[in-house]
Order: structure tokens, then C-alpha cells, then sequence
């Protein structure tokens, strides 16, 4: 019974913790969407194309129906949409944080219809584990 109530608790005390962190999350969400850009959690995303469309600046042409994988580490890191790529920059993501882009320029869970349905689980699961680690160490700069 002791044990159970000391797993409430912590649990509580966590829970407690991510409320009244809620101010921040705005600031939170940044640092994650840019270690998603850096790290995103699979490496491809598949798109199978409703219309021809040209790729490598119109050198080829995949037709439609095909399905082409996307590489995301390599959307990620294009210099024209996000200055310095390889810089762990949470600017990126920041309102004018860069030149504009196009949505489909930063795809971490996929896009549309093959979107991750684990983009509802994951996020949130960053909060916690995040939360709880800021919970037992001290972070130091540098």
C-alpha cells in the first residue's frame, strides 16, 4: 500500500510539474520541433503521387501513381528554408524565424493521408519524459 501511494505521488508531483510548465510549452514545442527537424523519428516518408511531378528542378519526371520515398533528414536540412541546417537553431521555428516555407518543408510524422497516427502519442510523450528528467537532474549550459 505504501508503494502505491509513493507511485501516486511522484505521479502527482509530475503531473504537477508539466501544469505548471503550461505557460512555457510555446517555448517547449519550439525545442522539440527543431529536434524533430534535426532528428526526425523515422528516416523516410513514402508518397505515392496523384499527378506527374517533376523532380530534381524538372530533370525527371516520377509519373503518377508512383511512390517515392522521401528522405527526411535531407528535407530537413535544406539551406534555402532553414539557414545554417545543421545549427541546433529553435528559430527555425519561430514566427519570423527564417524565410517563409512550404508545409510540406518539415515533415517529421509524414503529411496528409500517411501522416503517423503516433504524432498524438509521441509529442506528449516528449513533455513527460522531458518534464520528469528536468525533474531529477540539473541542467547545466554548455
Amino acid at each position: 500500500m505504501n508503494k502505491a501511494n509513493s507511485s501516486f505521488n511522484s505521479r502527482k508531483a509530475l503531473m504537477d510539474t508539466l501544469m505548471e510548465s503550461e505557460i512555457q510549452m510555446s517555448d517547449e514545442e519550439i525545442y522539440d520541433e527543431e529536434t524533430l527537424r534535426l532528428y526526425p523519428p523515422a528516416p523516410n516518408a513514402s508518397v505515392v503521387l496523384s499527378e506527374d511531378t517533376p523532380l530534381a528542378g524538372g530533370r525527371y519526371v516520377a509519373p503518377r501513381g508512383a511512390c517515392v520515398l522521401v528522405a527526411l533528414h535531407l528535407l530537413h536540412r535544406q539551406p534555402d528554408v532553414f539557414p545554417e541546417p545543421e545549427k541546433f537553431d529553435p528559430s527555425h521555428f519561430l514566427e519570423n524565424g527564417g524565410p517563409a516555407r512550404s508545409p510540406y518543408a518539415y515533415l517529421p510524422f509524414g503529411a496528409g493521408a500517411g501522416k503517423c497516427g503516433g504524432v498524438h502519442f509521441a509529442m506528449p510523450e516528449i513533455k513527460t519524459v522531458l518534464a520528469a528528467v528536468l525533474r531529477q537532474f540539473r541542467v547545466l549550459p554548455g
